[in-house]
């Protein structure tokens, strides 16, 4: 029998989502200025999709861990995608928390930490291309499929029409 839950379970719920939405709001923030430091003068929407392979990837990877179900493999790059997205949202936010901080100076094009941010940067977005390359290679519905089953059950059926006596099932 399931449990009633009183109305501070849902309040609870409420404001972790409401906390949930402050912290992505200072990340989006901080994300945007960033990429805004670092947007060539000829690119104004460098920042934009910036954010869409930090903040917009950790989102759509994170929807596709929770709510599709493939096997384990997709679950695992999925997972991963969004540890990796994770990863470049703190970096970005960090460098950029640290560069407001009084007293801190970091100079975003050459210092080792900036470096560090943009080959993070630079492996996640190759690591979204390749998980795409994945994704689309596994769901190409014109793809051949030879698994265990189909190779075992074609295998089967050839043995038993040249042996009769092996079939049971058709006489």
């Amino acid at each position: 029998m399931k449990k009633a839950r009183g109305s501070g379970h849902y309040f609870g719920i409420f404001l972790l989502c409401v906390v949930a939405l402050a912290v992505f709001a200072v990340s989006v923030t901080l994300s945007l200025t960033f990429f805004q430091g670092i947007t060539p003068p000829d690119k104004p929407w460098f920042p934009y999709f910036g954010l869409s392979l930090t903040e917009g990837g950790f989102l759509c990877w994170l929807g596709a861990f929770l709510w599709v179900r493939h096997h384990a493999f997709h679950t695992f790059v999925e997972f991963t995608m969004t540890c990796a997205s994770l990863a470049g949202i703190v970096a970005t936010a960090g460098v950029e928390l640290f560069s407001l901080m009084p007293g801190t100076t970091i100079d975003v094009h050459s210092s080792l930490f900036a470096n560090v941010v943009g080959m993070v940067l630079e492996a996640i977005f190759l690591a979204n291309i390749i998980s795409v390359f994945i994704a689309a290679r596994a769901t190409n519905p014109k793809r051949k499929r030879s698994t265990w089953r189909t190779r075992a059950r074609s295998r089967y059926l050839r043995s038993s029409s040249r042996n009769p006596e092996r079939n049971l099932y058709l006489g």
